[in-house]
């Protein structure tokens, strides 16, 4: 059995420290694509439903306090 150099007691511990920055980085940056990414399909979804609304008929298209009431409007699924 042959002993290992001194210099490479600690190449493990010393390349986990250069990259785990860089891991955590990387993992950050992902959660903020994700969260960039939910927030485009809301915005999707919300513009749908405006649109969906307006198109009913004339005397709605106009009418912004009925919109804003429209995700209470919306019907509920009940487990009875």
């Amino acid at each position: 059995m042959t002993r290992k150099p001194y210099f490479t007691r600690g190449q493990a511990f010393l390349e986990f420290a250069l990259l785990a920055p860089i891991l955590l980085y990387l993992l950050i940056a992902a959660g903020d694509l994700m969260r960039v990414y939910y927030m485009a399909i809301a915005l999707n979804n919300a513009a749908q439903a405006g649109a969906q609304y307006g198109a009913q008929n004339p005397r709605t298209a106009a009418d912004v306090k009925g919109c804003n009431r429209l995700p209470r409007m919306t019907p509920r699924i009940s487990a009875e």
